[in-house]
C-alpha cells in the first residue's frame, strides 16, 4: 500500500530515533555505564531474578548494541517491519499536531521489548510456567 507524505516523515522519524537510540546506549555502555542494565532488567521475562539480569545483560550488552547503532536504515527499517506501519497509524490516529505525533514516535523507540525465556513462554502459552 502507498504511504501518503506523512506517513512517510513519521517513519523515516521512527528509523532515526531507534539509531540515535542504540548509539547512545552503546557509547554509555563503551564508557562503562551499565545503568541500561540495571534500570530495565525486571522487563524482561523470565522465571528468576538471575534470569532476568542475564537476559539484559545480553540485550544490553556492548556487542549487541553497537550492531544495533551501526545498522543501516534499510536494516532499521527490516528489522521494525512488522510494527512500523500499525505504529505510524496509530500515532496518526492518536495525535493532532507533527511534534505530539514525533513524541509518541520516541516513547514508542524508548519503550521496552520484552525478550522472554522460551521454556516459561511455552509454560505460560500451555497453561502456566513452571517455577
Amino acid at each position: 500500500m502507498k504511504k501518503n507524505p506523512l506517513e512517510k516523515k513519521l517513519e523515516k522519524f521512527i528509523i532515526e530515533e531507534f539509531k540515535d537510540w542504540w548509539k547512545e546506549v552503546s557509547w554509555s555502555l563503551k564508557k562503562g555505564d551499565k545503568s541500561v542494565i540495571e534500570d530495565t532488567y525486571w522487563r524482561f521475562e523470565a522465571v528468576t531474578d538471575a534470569k532476568q539480569k542475564y537476559l539484559a545483560k545480553r540485550f544490553y550488552g556492548e556487542k549487541h548494541a553497537n550492531k544495533m547503532a551501526h545498522l543501516s536504515k534499510k536494516d532499521i527499517h527490516n528489522n521494525l517491519e512488522f510494527c512500523i506501519d500499525g505504529a505510524v497509524k496509530y500515532i496518526q490516529k492518536e495525535f493532532e499536531d507533527f511534534r505530539s505525533r514525533k513524541e509518541a514516535a520516541k516513547d514508542l523507540i524508548l519503550g521496552e521489548y520484552i525478550l522472554c525465556e522460551s521454556r516459561l513462554a511455552f509454560g505460560m502459552m500451555i497453561g502456566g510456567a513452571d517455577r
